[in-house]
């Protein structure tokens, strides 16, 4: 049996209990509860978690995850005729879209304050952890080509987890398990996909998947939240990439060596 057979007689066989699913959301629906969450834990035992990650091979290998579901719902949803508000893609019009927006602008306001004033008045040994936390997480890049890997990263991850854990989840989950059913179980394979990284990791990712998947269920927009989840990544990066700049530079100026700027 041909493997669009074999989905089509599973289809068929489960159609009742998936409601206004077609062949393409079931597909979607295990690939982003369970699938995603197996192929990061079947890296992680394969992978070295003592040394830091390399930047361009994470991108790629992100590009590539995302690269396949991401299609996938584009191709379902105008296939399907849906409409982009479905995913919590309306134009933010709403008070509830708008108020979330303002969240968002607070939020990165915030973060720009605290990094302009408290992060001067940190001691080297504190700059020194947080860029080694930044490291190990592979948010600091050590050249200008990698910077632009890790900003490429920030948006795909920012946006198009948003869409597919956010958006999409609750949508096809809610009819079946109710909107608070779909919250647990969109925030919960979200932390399942952070497999490979350490138990530390996997629980932040899954009380963060909470925050914004509670946050989504209240305000039906993904506007703010993807907003946010960029500028966190963002924020990241480029404090691990001047950060390292800096110590670059200060060990080439003792040694009369140049920084690797170009990779």
């Amino acid at each position: 049996m041909l493997p669009a057979e074999f989905l089509n007689s599973l289809y068929e066989l489960f159609r009742p209990f998936f409601g206004t699913w077609n062949v393409l959301d079931v597909v979607l629906v295990i690939l982003l509860t369970i699938g995603l969450g197996v192929l990061r834990f079947s890296n992680a035992r394969s992978r070295d978690k003592a040394v830091a990650p390399n930047i361009r091979r994470r991108a790629l290998k992100t590009f590539v995850l995302l690269g396949i579901p991401l299609p996938l719902l584009l191709i379902d949803w105008i296939g399907a005729g849906r409409a982009p508000d479905l995913l919590g893609l309306a134009c933010p019009s709403a008070w509830r879209s708008k108020v979330g927006l303002g969240i968002a602008v607070l939020v990165i306001v915030t973060a720009l304050l605290d990094q302009r004033f408290r992060w001067p008045k940190a001691s080297p040994e504190k700059r020194g952890q947080m860029l080694e936390q930044l490291s190990k997480a592979g948010l600091a890049p050590a050249n200008r080509t990698e910077l632009i890997y890790s900003v490429l990263l920030a948006f795909v991850i920012g946006i198009g987890t948003e869409v597919l854990f956010r958006g999409f989840l609750i949508w096809a989950l809610s009819p079946i398990v109710g909107l608070w059913g779909a919250v647990v179980i969109a925030a919960l394979a979200y932390g399942l996909g952070h497999g490979d990284e350490s138990w530390r990791r996997i629980l932040a990712a899954t009380v963060s998947a909470f925050i914004f998947t509670i946050a989504y269920a209240l305000t039906h927009s993904l506007w703010w939240l993807m907003t946010i989840h960029v500028w966190i990544a963002l924020q990241g990066v480029l404090i691990g990439y001047h950060g390292l700049q800096k110590t670059l530079s200060a060990s080439a100026t003792s040694f009369g060596e140049t920084t690797p700027e170009d990779g």
